[in-house]
This record gives structure tokens, C-alpha cells and sequence, in this order.
């Protein structure tokens, strides 16, 4: 047993090495420039054993875009999320900010590439953006249910939701839009929060 845990935890590290030498290059490159023996130079690996743990050089970029992407949200999302919607949303915003702050210019440089390839565009939402836009249907689908937020369409408004974090996010660490410098994170947060919420919540007939 323990001879298996070892080596799930070196295969585990090994498959984490390319990926992390696969966000060095790509964001060089980018994706089409990008090669898998470079991938593997970097990684400190043979390019063969790229291939022991990703398909191809598309996959190796879906395999990436969801770790980088999916994997830190899914944990605040899936894993006991706050049944209060207002605590809910902060960490969705924070969680989402963050990434954008880390990873936006890559992810932005890459979406470039990826929408010339309709094919490779379908598997990015397919695999990436449409979990995300699940897990927020869902959540909202439970608020719904529990009576406190009104009747709604889950799909719209969580595109919505989604589309409101990251264009702001946005805006808030790129120079687009000058008045976002003077905007701090806990205001972006906020204010989004009281926007959504003031939106959904249910509201009480007057008497």
C-alpha cells in the first residue's frame, strides 16, 4: 500500500511539473508556438512522458486552463459553500479577483488564440466555463428553493454573475479604465455583492 502511495504521489508531482512548465510556455510563446519538447525541458522531463499523462498539446492546454481556472473555485463552490448567499458571493468575487490578478494577462493572451479554433473554443466551455456556470446554477437553484431569493432563470443570471466578477475584475488590474485605480478590491466586492443580491433577494409585499 505504501508503495502505491508513493508512487501516485511522484506521478501526482511529475503530472504537476509539466503543467507548470506548460504555463511558463504557453505564456512565452503562447499556444501555437508552444511546443510539447519545450514543455518538457522545462519541466525537467522527457518529452515522451508528457504523453504519459496528456494526450496531446490540446489537452496539456484544457488540463491547464482547469487547474489554474476551475480548480480553486470548485473548492469554495463544492465543499460545504456558505448557505448565506452575501458570504457566498464575497469569496466567489475574492476567489475570482485573485485569478484574474494572477493569471488574467495569460488567460487573456491564450482566449486570443483559442477562439481562432472553433473546435478547441467548444472544448474551453464545454470544460472550463461551463462546470463554473453549473456549480452558480446550482447554488442559485438551492437559494431559490429555500425561498430566499425570488423566482429566477438560473442560466441567465449566472452568466450574469459570472460576466458582472470578471469584467470588473478586469478593469480593476488593467489600465482600460483609469477609475478603477481608485477603487479599492473591499468596494469592488461589496458593491457587487449589494448589486446581485439586491437583484435576487425576495422581496416582501408591502402591507
Amino acid at each position: 500500500m505504501e508503495n502505491i502511495n508513493f508512487k501516485q504521489t511522484v506521478s501526482e508531482l511529475r503530472r504537476n511539473s509539466i503543467l507548470e512548465g506548460a504555463e511558463k510556455i504557453f505564456c512565452e510563446k503562447g499556444y501555437y508556438k508552444a511546443s510539447t519538447k519545450l514543455v518538457a525541458k522545462t519541466a525537467g522531463v522527457g518529452e515522451g512522458t508528457i504523453y504519459n499523462y496528456f494526450k496531446n498539446k490540446r489537452q496539456l492546454l484544457l488540463s491547464l486552463l482547469e487547474k489554474i481556472v476551475m480548480e480553486p473555485i470548485k473548492k469554495i463552490m463544492m465543499e460545504n459553500p456558505p448557505d448565506n448567499p452575501e458570504q457566498f458571493l464575497k469569496l466567489v468575487i475574492e476567489n475570482r479577483s485573485n485569478f484574474v490578478k494572477k493569471y488574467g494577462s495569460l488567460l487573456a493572451s491564450l482566449l486570443t488564440e483559442i477562439s481562432k479554433d472553433p473546435k478547441l473554443m467548444d472544448d474551453f466551455y464545454q470544460k472550463i466555463i461551463r462546470p463554473f456556470s453549473d456549480l452558480l446554477e446550482n447554488y442559485l437553484q438551492k437559494q431559490e428553493s429555500t425561498g430566499r431569493f425570488r423566482a429566477i432563470n438560473p442560466l441567465i443570471i449566472s452568466n450574469g454573475i459570472i460576466g458582472a466578477i470578471w469584467l470588473n475584475s478586469a478593469f480593476k488590474e488593467s489600465s482600460l479604465d483609469n477609475r478603477y485605480q481608485n477603487i479599492s478590491q473591499e468596494e469592488l466586492t461589496e458593491e457587487l455583492i449589494d448589486w446581485i443580491i439586491g437583484g435576487l433577494i425576495t422581496k416582501i409585499p408591502e402591507v
